[in-house]
């Protein structure tokens, strides 16, 4: 290196000089990394782990090296893709076997929102990834559901955005369907039948208009239910659009008794 050698100019090669390994890691002396073992290689000492890590292997290339145990006891270093950031539960344990090294990179600034999953990428430049919750990409940066669909979303009618999620409303005059994204019109009726003077013997006819949505139904009582057949006709015409749908039911007596 530069302390025990002078440096020589030359065109012909950069000059790279390896700082101390362990400055690229954080010790936690008596620990290991608990059931996430990737490649197990024999090593004399710690310094070499660190080596073997920072440098990659073939289990393990250098990007996805994210810590290493070293076994004080059968001198062997154990390289692992996964570190104490990915696995914040039972990941790290106790055990005066090891020491366990976890290798510094962006996550040690806890990025990731409401202590989520974070993983160091060392590729160039280092970046990390955050494991989200559903409805979070990112974290932070909740993932808009209601951006699609002119900014409905997965809604019929008015999505409103919420942190890591959405919910559904609807326009004046409607009510949200137990589905919590449909919005139902309440049933109204806009043409209710009129009074008629016949006389026996005559025919009569009467109409009615009903709105809502979904679509609403009209049933005909004298009685009871009247249903089409004999001296009873009933015939019906539906239409609207998909916010207001109508129904419009006729009922025809021939031969009126008294």
């Amino acid at each position: 290196d530069t302390v025990s050698e002078a440096l020589t100019p030359s065109t012909d090669f950069t000059y790279y000089q390896l700082n101390d390994p362990f400055s690229f890691f954080t010790k936690t002396t008596d620990a290991a990394l608990n059931s996430y073992n990737t490649d197990l290689l024999p090593a004399t000492n710690a310094t070499e782990c660190a080596l073997h890590c920072l440098l990659g292997t073939t289990t393990v290339p250098t990007v996805n090296c994210l810590s290493f145990d070293y076994d004080k006891d059968l001198n062997r270093c154990i390289l692992s893709v996964e570190d104490g950031y990915t696995r914040p539960t039972g990941g790290i344990v106790s055990s005066t076997l090891y020491d366990f090294y976890q290798r510094n990179g962006p996550c040690d600034s806890s990025p990731c929102q409401n202590g989520r999953p974070c993983k160091n990428n060392f590729d160039s430049p280092e970046t990390y990834s955050c494991s989200c919750e559903t409805g979070w990409t990112g974290c932070p940066g909740d993932n808009d559901e209601c951006t699609p669909n002119s900014g409905r979303g997965p809604c019929q009618q008015q999505c409103v955005n919420t942190d890591g999620s959405f919910r559904c409303t609807c326009d004046a005059g409607f009510v949200l369907n137990g589905d919590g994204r449909h919005c139902d019109a309440p049933a109204q009726i806009t043409e209710p039948p009129q009074d008629s003077q016949k006389n026996a013997g005559e025919d009569v006819t009467f109409s009615c208009r009903a709105e809502g949505h979904p679509r609403p139904a009209i049933t005909w009582y004298h009685g009871g239910i009247i249903s089409g057949g004999g001296r009873f006709t009933i015939s019906e015409v539906t239409g609207g659009s998909d916010q207001h749908k109508f129904t419009r039911s006729t009922l025809t007596i021939t031969n009126l008794e008294r």
